[in-house]
């Protein structure tokens, strides 16, 4: 098994690795963002839903689920 993965990793060329290297650490980034923009969007959505209520009582809500995504009945 040490000798297989030997030869696997000799046989990567170092502008093959950094390609490899810069498209995980890209993915992984966008990952992350998008979860952290959720996890943001998830925290204010009641605080900005309350102070819609406060400025117009009689608004109606746009439909949107608390983590701001489409509603899953609203997807075609």
């Amino acid at each position: 098994m040490a000798q297989l993965g030997m030869s696997f990793v000799s046989s990567i060329r170092v502008p093959d690795a950094v390609l490899v290297l810069f498209g995980g650490s890209a993915g992984t980034l966008a990952f992350r963002e998008r979860n952290l923009r959720r996890k943001k969007i998830a925290d204010m959505s009641d605080y900005i839903h309350r102070l819609e209520t406060i400025i117009d009582a009689n608004r109606t809500s746009s439909g949107l689920t608390q983590h701001g995504t489409t509603r899953p009945e609203d997807k075609i």
